[in-house]
C-alpha cells in the first residue's frame, strides 16, 4: 500500500470516547485518498484502526479503573489505620487522665490527713491559748471581787490618796503622776 504524500494524513487521535459519524467519514475519505484505496479496502481498514484503538482505549480505561479500585482500597487502609491510631491516642489520653485523676486524689487524701492532723493541732494550741486568756481574765477579777477593800487607783497612787492631797491644794493637783487624773471618772482599776 502506497501513500500519497499530497493527501492528508489520517489523523487517528480522533478515536476516541467522543468519536463521532462525521469523524468517521473523515478518516474514511482522508485514508482512501493517502492510501489509494477503494471504498471497501478503505472501509475494512477504518474499521480496524477504529476497533484497534477503541480496543487500547478500553485497556487504558481498564487499567485506570484498576488503578482508582487500587487508591480506593489504599485510602480505605489508611483511613482504617487512622482511626485505629485515633483510638490508641484516645485510650492513652485516658490512661493519661486516669492517672493524673489517681495522682491528684492520692495526693487530696494525703493533704486531707496531713490537713487534719494540722487542724487538730491549731485547734489544741488556739484552746491552750483561750484557756490562757480566760485565765489571765478571770483571776484578776476573782481576786477583786473576793477582796476585802476595793482599791481604786489614778496613776500610780491609791485614787483616795489623791484626792486627799487634791483637797489641801484646792482641787489642783501639785503632782505631775496627778495631772491624768483631773476627773474620778476616768481613774482606771488595776
Amino acid at each position: 500500500m502506497d501513500a500519497n504524500p499530497h493527501a492528508n494524513i489520517p489523523d487517528w487521535n480522533l478515536v476516541d470516547e467522543n468519536f463521532a459519524p462525521e469523524d468517521f467519514d473523515r478518516l474514511f475519505s482522508e485514508t482512501q485518498k493517502y492510501f489509494g484505496l477503494t471504498e471497501a479496502q478503505a472501509l475494512n481498514f477504518v474499521r480496524y484502526h477504529i476497533d484497534r484503538e477503541r480496543e487500547e482505549l478500553r485497556q487504558i480505561r481498564a487499567r485506570q479503573e484498576a488503578e482508582l479500585l487500587a487508591l480506593d482500597q489504599e485510602m480505605a487502609e489508611l483511613l482504617r489505620e487512622n482511626l485505629r491510631l485515633k483510638f490508641l491516642r484516645a485510650r492513652l489520653q485516658l490512661g493519661q487522665c486516669l492517672a493524673h485523676t489517681r495522682r491528684a486524689f492520692s495526693h487530696t487524701q494525703s493533704w486531707m490527713r496531713r490537713s487534719s492532723a494540722l487542724r487538730i493541732f491549731i485547734v489544741v494550741w488556739l484552746v491552750i491559748l483561750l484557756c490562757y486568756e480566760v485565765f489571765a481574765m478571770l483571776i484578776p477579777a476573782v481576786w477583786l471581787l473576793y477582796s476585802k477593800e476595793e482599791v481604786e487607783w489614778c496613776g500610780n497612787q491609791p485614787f483616795n490618796e489623791v484626792e486627799r492631797s487634791a483637797q489641801g491644794t484646792h482641787g489642783i493637783f501639785e503632782s505631775e503622776s496627778h495631772k491624768s487624773c483631773i476627773d474620778r471618772d476616768i481613774c482606771f482599776l488595776q
